[in-house]
């Protein structure tokens, strides 16, 4: 779990208040997008109580050894980001679009990788 700032669940008191005062218990439910926890919000710098305040990515451009450039991924909003030190964007992939158990593209070798048709970021907290 991530250390929030006071001051930033002061702005959001329903979501602690709807949690029955519990700050962790209002951490670590989820969004009013229902798929990001409170925590996640913070850490993209969104807002939880706004059910289309959401992060994705939209894409990213493939280099030429097909793997994903990174570097130029394109955010929506655009201006998400990460404001939590240590939280960071986990490219994972796969094979099938049906797959639990989606591998992370940074550790797979170049034969495996070049397998994957799916691809999506985690976000992981400090």
């Amino acid at each position: 779990m991530i250390a929030v700032p006071e001051s930033w669940l002061e702005m959001h008191k329903s979501m602690v208040r709807d949690n029955g005062g519990d700050v962790q218990a209002a951490l670590a439910s989820k969004a009013a997008n229902g798929r990001l926890t409170v925590a996640e919000c913070y850490a993209l710098d969104l807002d939880p109580e706004d059910a289309t305040n959401d992060f994705r990515v939209v894409s990213f451009p493939m280099k030429a050894d097909g793997t994903p450039d990174v570097a130029n991924i394109k955010f929506e909003p655009a201006e998400s980001k990460w404001n939590v030190q240590g939280a960071r964007a986990v490219l994972k992939g796969a094979e099938i679009l049906g797959d639990e158990n989606w591998q992370t593209v940074y550790d797979m070798s170049d034969v495996d990788r070049a397998k994957l048709h799916y691809f999506k970021y985690v976000i992981e907290l400090p």
